[in-house]
């Protein structure tokens, strides 16, 4: 289920919403940078959607950014 805009609701939204219905697939999408996908997805979040945040730039700033990003997911 897309959560969007997920800017304005932050985590602990998702977090509160997986305690009460623990099967929804949430996707937050909206304001989210690279570097708030680790709280996302600690918070229970299945995916992030990530748009001109991750992809602004020249290629090499792209690569970069999502070189940073899956580590970051894979710990």
């Amino acid at each position: 289920m897309k959560v969007f805009p997920a800017s304005a609701l932050g985590p602990s939204w998702v977090s509160d919403v997986r305690a009460a219905l623990p099967q929804a697939p949430l996707v937050p999408t909206g304001g989210i940078g690279p570097e708030d996908v680790p709280g996302w997805l600690s918070a229970g979040a299945v995916a992030c959607g990530i748009g001109s945040a991750l992809t602004r730039g020249t290629a090499a700033e792209i690569t970069a950014r999502v070189e940073t990003l899956l580590r970051s997911a894979h710990g």
